[in-house]
């Protein structure tokens, strides 16, 4: 059971460790789960798959579409 939610990089992030963790019981232990949650971090980050991300998701609400700004940063 995974109770997180959000989208983007957190969200990735959070749901590769949360499988990880459900894949083995090897990694159970409270250092391993911090050493993956860091690695599965810093591989996105050096990956930067969460570029455009603005560009790539749809927001609606009640039926109309809500414009998205720009996620990146300056």
């Amino acid at each position: 059971m995974n109770n997180y939610f959000g989208i983007g990089l957190d969200a990735k992030i959070a749901l590769e460790f949360h499988n990880k963790r459900e894949e083995s019981d090897k990694t159970r232990s409270r250092s391993r789960l911090f050493m993956w949650y860091g690695i599965l971090g810093g591989k996105e980050l050096m990956h930067r798959t969460y570029r455009n991300l603005d560009q790539r998701i749809r927001l609606e609400c009640d039926g109309k579409l809500i414009d998205l700004p720009s996620l990146q940063g300056h």
